[in-house]
């Protein structure tokens, strides 16, 4: 079972995985994305793992598999396996620890990178919950935000064109494995997102956003019935076109704070969904 160990990062491979953390477009060309840590290879549905990426330092082929099997992977004895884990299994790609630390984006590398498959999701249509992100482009908030939807129990995240990449490697970071789980949409130009909402509309979906002026206090407002909530870009809001389509809310601020953390705003309005939804 074993293999060479890579211990150069102008191997084509590396350069390919370390052009995967910068570039969207090669990213969904390929229909991959990088994950790394124990933590979120542990947690990664073994299916949707392409090929592991190790640093010899850390562990060897046999653990390496066992860490996505867990403790089946010791039934299956190194005859049964032969020489070839990876044709048996998935791929798995032995390195040396200064090119495990060329392909990771953390400060303190954990010696272990996996290349994944991405998930599509299409159904949106007859769901009981959505949020609708519209332009978000801090990758924490929308990791955040993801999390947040999976916690609360919304069914699924819907993604304007202008969103910052669900794949990027800072995203994937603070989502913590929500993304292996909650259904999500991304629409690839202004058309799509367009097309998505109106259906939502046509189909009996209130959707509620935050807005100052003219607008519900976010509690007072029935979160019960089939509804999605709106969070818009960081600086500019919810945009002036989704504002004339949706229902406005406020969440009232004391002090001299003008607006919330979009995650922030986000999660107090899914928890009030939440909680009405579990109390009513």
């Amino acid at each position: 079972m074993s293999q060479e160990i890579i211990t150069s990062s102008s191997n084509p491979y590396i350069k390919y995985v370390k052009s995967l953390i910068k570039k969207p477009g090669l990213r969904k060309r390929d229909n991959v994305y990088l994950v790394e840590g124990m933590r979120m290879i542990k947690d990664a549905p073994e299916d949707d793992i392409h090929t592991l990426i190790v640093s010899s330092e850390l562990m060897t082929e046999s653990e390496a598999l066992e860490l996505v099997l867990g403790p089946s992977a010791r039934h299956f004895s190194e005859e049964a396996i032969g020489e070839d884990v990876n044709a048996m299994f998935l791929n798995i790609v032995m390195v040396s620890p200064e090119v495990i630390k060329s392909v990771s984006e953390t400060v303190t590398p954990q010696g272990i990178v996996a290349v994944m498959k991405r998930k599509e999701y299409t159904d949106y249509k007859g769901k009981s919950s959505y949020l609708l992100l519209e332009d978000i482009q801090d990758p924490g908030n929308l990791g955040t935000l993801m999390r947040t939807a999976e916690a609360a129990g919304i069914d699924v995240v819907i993604m304007s064109r202008g969103c910052v990449d669900i794949y990027n490697p800072k995203t994937i970071r603070s989502t913590m494995g929500t993304i292996y789980r909650q259904p999500f949409i991304t629409c690839y130009d202004m058309n799509e997102w367009d097309t998505i909402v109106d259906d939502l509309i046509r189909d009996g979906v209130k959707l509620y956003g935050g807005y100052l002026d003219d607008s519900s206090y976010y509690a007072d407002v029935d979160f019960t019935a089939r509804c999605g909530i709106v969070i818009g870009n960081e600086g500019n809001g919810i945009s002036d076109e989704m504002i004339a389509k949706i229902d406005k809310v406020n969440i009232p601020m004391n002090g001299e704070i003008e607006s919330l953390n979009a995650s922030v705003a986000g999660s107090i309005l899914m928890y009030e969904m939440n909680r009405q939804r579990y109390t009513r």
